[in-house]
């Protein structure tokens, strides 16, 4: 894991440190991490604060779950600001379609349930779908923020 990573051994070992789609990078030992190792330039890509899903609202209702879209971007902004480091960040609007049966919907927000505590066997929650929903086509998009940073070590 990336917590276990002895970052000292490969000490500017690679010209990018290159991290995407992960929460690892995101407090000030982590960035420190990628530092070390890049002689060049850290990256990353990371989610940047902004999720809209009308279905997945739905199902974080059933089970009082507050919709929080995770904002890994900003985070690191602060952490660089902070220690006064220039960086650029280019921040990305996207989305992504999905159109499913109730029981490929229950295996997509399922993770995002269980990340919130929710523990539900996955034909429990493929009915409560159906009843909610009254299909069994289920269709939605998500409306998402992605970003990109990039600062020298």
């Amino acid at each position: 894991s990336w917590e276990d990573f002895d970052a000292k051994k490969y000490k500017k070992t690679y010209d990018i440190a290159f991290a995407s789609m992960t929460a690892t990078v995101r407090s000030a030992a982590a960035v420190k991490k990628m530092e070390t190792v890049a002689k060049d330039y850290c990256i990353v890509v990371s989610w940047a604060g902004k999720r809209q899903n009308s279905f997945n609202q739905e199902i974080y209702k059933i089970f009082g779950i507050r919709d929080k879209a995770p904002d890994f971007i900003g985070e690191i902004s602060a952490i660089l600001k902070k220690r006064k480091i220039k960086y650029k960040k280019f921040l990305i609007d996207d989305s992504w379609s999905f159109e499913g049966t109730a029981k490929e919907a229950a295996n997509q927000i399922l993770p995002h349930l269980q990340i919130n505590g929710v523990e539900i066997p996955l034909n429990k929650l493929e009915k409560i779908i159906l009843e909610k929903f009254g299909t069994r086509k289920i269709h939605h998009i998500t409306f998402a923020g992605k970003g990109i940073i990039i600062w020298k070590p």
